[in-house]
Parts: structure tokens; C-alpha cells; sequence
């Protein structure tokens, strides 16, 4: 059990190399799909890229606040 957000049939980004489909959860998912009226599956993979967007986006620096340091500088006191 688990929300539908990490479902790897539905979620195929979340899905890790050497990934095995089982045959029988494939066609449930795709049964579902087809009846997917309100495109509730679409919403939740749309929710996921948005989620994993901003993820990449908060791992990024935000500005120049970091220092280049040298292992041949000699330290020098404050």
C-alpha cells in the first residue's frame, strides 16, 4: 500500500533502472485509465513533475555565498 504519488505504474519517472512490471498491475492501472473520466491519473503525474521541479530548484545555490578555497592558499589570520 502506498499513495498513488509513488505508484510506479502510474509515476514511470519514480521508476528505477531494471524495473520489473508486473503484468497484472500494469492492466489494473490501465483499466482504470481508460475509465479515467476526470483525468485524475494525469493530475497526480502533473503534481509529481511540479513536485520534483521544485525540488531540483530548492537544491540549487541561491546566490554567491559561497567561497572558493585553495589547498595551496596560506591561511591567513582575521
Amino acid at each position: 500500500m502506498h499513495y498513488w504519488g509513488q505508484c510506479l505504474y502510474i509515476n514511470e519517472i519514480q521508476r528505477q533502472k531494471g524495473f520489473l512490471s508486473d503484468p497484472e498491475k500494469a492492466k489494473k492501472v490501465s483499466k482504470f485509465e481508460a475509465k479515467d473520466h476526470t483525468g485524475l491519473l494525469n493530475k497526480i503525474r502533473e503534481k509529481n513533475k511540479r513536485y520534483k521541479r521544485s525540488r531540483s530548484d530548492r537544491s540549487q545555490p541561491l546566490g554567491s555565498n559561497s567561497i572558493e578555497i585553495d589547498a595551496s592558499d596560506d591561511p591567513t589570520p582575521y
